[in-house]
């Protein structure tokens, strides 16, 4: 396979000799180091740093969508760990369409969980007229009881979906070129 080199590699060791990394919230590693679960999938675990853009480009076409580009060690396990973020949106309209919202996130406030229990988030405790949380899980209590027992005349489409970890941060190749 014919490749360019890059001008220089940065690996999660460079990162750590240069005390380079995320603030806390993104966890502790912005490169994956060498044995180490990844955090989500496709984390990154080196830049390549390319002098000038046509060896870039060369360098991407051939590598991208390539088995082997990575060396893969013994199988580490499950990571288990809190997710990084947890948050519900919430909406109720007003009366009409030209109404005030009568609670929505963006209008209040989103609504976060107080804490993290078994990996499961801890949401604050209902109530019409308590704060903007509170309000926001009594509005979000009601939309599931109106869902869960619809109106004769609705439709209601129940679906369940699941996708990766995301990224944590904007790490893939076409973001570092500099």
């Amino acid at each position: 396979m014919l490749f360019v080199a890059p001008d220089r590699v940065v690996t999660a060791d460079d990162l750590a000799q240069d005390r380079l990394a995320f603030p806390a919230f993104y966890g502790n590693d912005m490169l994956l180091p060498t044995g180490k679960t990844p955090a989500y999938l496709g984390q990154a675990v080196a830049i390549l740093i390319y002098h000038d853009l046509a060896r870039f480009r060369f360098a991407k076409d051939v590598l991208q969508f390539r088995d082997g580009v990575i060396k893969y060690g013994a199988q580490t396990g499950p990571l288990e760990r809190d997710p990084w973020a947890a948050w519900r949106f919430v909406r109720v309209g007003g009366k009409t369409p030209y109404d005030d919202d009568t609670f929505s996130s963006m209008k209040n406030a989103p609504l976060f969980p107080h804490m993290m229990k078994k990996r499961e988030p801890v949401w604050a405790d209902a109530s019409k007229h308590g704060k903007l949380d509170e309000q926001g899980i009594f509005y979000a209590q009601a939309i599931a009881k109106a869902l869960d027992n619809p109106a004769d005349d609705w439709l209601v489409v129940d679906r369940e979906y699941k996708t990766q970890s995301g990224d944590t941060a904007a790490l893939e190749p076409d973001n570092a070129n500099c």
